[in-house]
């Protein structure tokens, strides 16, 4: 049984979400490496869902209102 852990998203985790992220487009709109970190200095709620090695397997960002 694989375990998935939840964890605050850290600074150095900026350029696998960033990846992550991207490889969803068109999905979702392509932020690179300093809009992903532009977008979370604007959450209220940065949160990763990681497996083995600490490795990322998904994310949720939530912006509070008016953001």
């Amino acid at each position: 049984m694989s375990v998935i852990r939840l964890r605050d998203i850290r600074p150095e985790d900026v350029p696998a979400l960033a990846e992550l992220n991207d490889s969803a487009a068109p999905a979702l709109n392509v932020l690179g490496v300093e809009g992903m970190a532009a977008l979370l200095a604007m959450c209220d709620v940065a949160t990763v869902a990681t497996g083995a090695n600490d490795s990322i397997l998904a994310f949720v960002l939530s912006l509070g209102p008016g953001q």
